[in-house]
């Protein structure tokens, strides 16, 4: 006797809405935290909704949490490690929308994330700090980063491949060794006036 168990992934996009004080991980079962590689959030966002999605999300590829409620991404919110020379996020993860709201980007927040290529920097017109290698070991394309409220940039954008196009906000006062060891190539100084 033999027995055969299949499972079909009939729909791997969720979306869900966190509403009086729900967490992300509760809204969803095991098998669809396993499998959801598309996922729309709406309502508070709590650190430990971060932590569900980077340990227990799998096959996440597109996260939109443009329309949730969240002012600062948490520290490793999508990597496993913090180590400075070569952080390990979640691979699986391509585009990301953050919160329109959020105004902060903890340290090593998607650092080690090597298929990220997009962020919705343009929506975040409240963003106004960005912690150290946030978004090191990416594959981000275009960082227009014109419409934030960043002053100082050190080296969130360490090490990212196939990066193309930079474009920077009138309020930045301080670069570091923001782009150190990626691959840009062209970088936009027309807002930049300090």
């Amino acid at each position: 006797d033999a027995t055969l168990q299949a499972f079909f992934v009939i729909n791997s996009h969720s979306d869900i809405a966190l509403e009086d004080g729900m967490r992300l991980n509760n809204a969803l079962t095991e098998i669809q935290k396993q499998s959801v590689t598309k996922l729309k959030v709406t309502g508070q966002l709590w650190d430990e909704d971060f932590r569900t999605m980077r340990d227990q999300m799998p096959e996440l590829t597109e996260l939109d949490l443009s329309e949730a409620t969240c002012e600062w991404i948490p520290y490793r919110a999508f990597c496993f490690t913090d180590d400075w020379s070569n952080a390990v996020g979640v691979n699986s993860l391509v585009s990301v929308r953050l919160p329109k709201n959020v105004r902060g980007i903890s340290s090593f927040a998607f650092a080690g994330c090597s298929n990220l290529k997009e962020v919705n920097f343009t929506e975040l017109t409240n963003l106004e700090s960005m912690d150290s290698r946030s978004f090191a070991w990416t594959e981000l394309n275009v960082i227009d980063l014109s419409k934030t409220k960043l002053e100082n940039i050190g080296d969130q954008f360490y090490k990212v491949k196939g990066l193309e196009n930079v474009r920077l906000p009138k309020t930045i006062n301080y670069l570091g060794e923001v782009f150190r060891e990626s691959d840009l190539t062209e970088i936009d100084l027309s807002n930049f006036t300090n």
